[in-house]
């Protein structure tokens, strides 16, 4: 048996080796009776060469299946293996740790958003009761989002958008998983966002210094 021989090929070889037993046996049988004289021991030795393939068929194939048993199992083991790996490379616990780092980050974006608001609110108290050249500041018709305008910048509260915008970002990053859930547009949000697409963020989190 060669080691590089599949099962499947141990067993076809050993059947073929039956085949050719049974054709050499059937010539010598096929000359005896068109009338030709053999030496009686030719046809037993031919006789005993079938016997033996078969026993030897028989041996193979209990070999392949031993052989293919191992290969089984070696397969088995291989797949667990790489099961075990590929899960030790997303532990849930570094999920679990992702989910509190993102849970603060979120926390602080609103923490930064509320402070904001105080701020501006603050700021545009503060300016309403000055007439300070370079400086606007929204009327009372503004007073849920108030902004003022100063030497040409201007700076608008996040008003009530803290969790608005945290459920617009948790929103687009389920769309991006196709979970097709409706984004939020209301509000002051409704606004920053406006109807320029799905992957434009709110002002507030596209604004840079």
């Amino acid at each position: 048996m060669s080691d590089q021989q599949t099962p499947a090929e141990i067993i076809q070889q050993a059947e073929q080796a039956v085949t050719d037993a049974d054709a050499a046996l059937a010539a010598l049988e096929a000359r005896v009776i068109a009338g030709e004289t053999l030496d009686p021991a030719d046809i037993e030795r031919a006789r005993t060469n079938r016997h033996m393939a078969e026993l030897q068929r028989d041996g193979a194939r209990k070999r392949a299946e031993q052989e293919q048993a191992a290969l089984d199992a070696a397969t088995r083991e291989r797949v667990l293996d790489n099961a075990v790996r590929a899960l030790d490379q997303v532990p849930l616990g570094a999920i679990a740790e992702r989910y509190a780092t993102a849970e603060r980050a979120l926390r602080e974006l609103i923490d930064l958003c509320e402070t904001r608001n105080v701020t501006i609110r603050s700021v545009h108290a503060q300016l309403s009761r000055h007439d300070v050249d370079g400086v606007e500041v929204s009327d009372f018709t503004h007073q849920r989002a108030p902004y003022v305008v100063v030497n040409g910048d201007r700076h608008a509260a996040a008003d009530s958008t803290p969790g608005a915008l945290i459920e617009y970002l948790v929103k687009r990053l389920a769309n991006d998983h196709h979970q097709k859930l409706p984004l939020p547009y209301r509000g002051t949000l409704g606004g920053m966002v406006g109807v320029r697409g799905l992957r434009n963020p709110p002002a507030v989190a596209s604004w840079r210094p």
